[in-house]
């Protein structure tokens, strides 16, 4: 992991996976609300989310919040996690 740039997409997307199925993520569907951070700790990666970046805050099924890369493969893998238990 870059401490700079926090940690690579094939890092954060097999931290998502490892979630998904332990149950301490939850799948998110696309409904999360964008805004400035908020310097709240995002729920992938658990890095802050600075004032200077976009973090999605999710409210259901309880509140969370991501950088904005983070939530991207959050719901990437959330679809794909879905697709396959069709």
């Amino acid at each position: 992991m870059n401490q700079a740039t926090g940690p690579s997409d094939g890092e954060l997307r097999q931290r998502v996976r490892d979630g998904l199925g332990s149950g301490k993520l939850f799948r998110v569907d696309g409904n999360g609300l964008a805004g400035r951070g908020t310097r709240q700790r995002c729920t992938v990666c658990n890095r802050p989310v600075l004032t200077s970046e976009l973090e999605i805050r999710i409210e259901e099924p309880r509140q969370a919040f991501a950088h904005l890369r983070c939530y991207a493969i959050c719901l990437e893998e959330s679809k794909a996690l879905l697709e396959s238990s069709d």
